[in-house]
């Protein structure tokens, strides 16, 4: 999951960082204490954190916890990405787009 696929109503992000360049991030919504809701996941999403979680260190950086009002603007092309994932969840119905 990335940034530009979060709900619309999330506030703040969970962030896993590749350790290497060329990897993805992992990012989740979550609260302003880094809470993740798995509940409110999809299954292949949940297995998304779970997976991040597990390769810290490993293949992913520490968490972090970021506000969604400034991190997607940290992204390059933060606009494009942003109508991007708005479209997928259009054309799915799903609150929760994937890739």
């Amino acid at each position: 999951m990335n940034g530009s696929e979060l709900p619309s109503g999330a506030a703040y992000e969970l962030r896993f960082d590749p350790l290497v360049p060329v990897d993805r991030a992992y990012v989740f919504p979550c609260d302003a204490q880094g809470h993740v809701d798995m509940d409110a996941l999809s299954e292949r999403v949940r297995a998304d954190y779970l997976y991040a979680r597990a390769m810290i260190g490993r293949e992913t950086a520490a968490p972090r916890v970021r506000s969604t009002r400034t991190a997607a603007r940290d992204v390059p092309g933060w606009r494009a990405l942003a109508a991007i994932g708005a479209a997928r969840r259009l054309l799915s119905g799903a609150r929760v787009a994937c890739c």
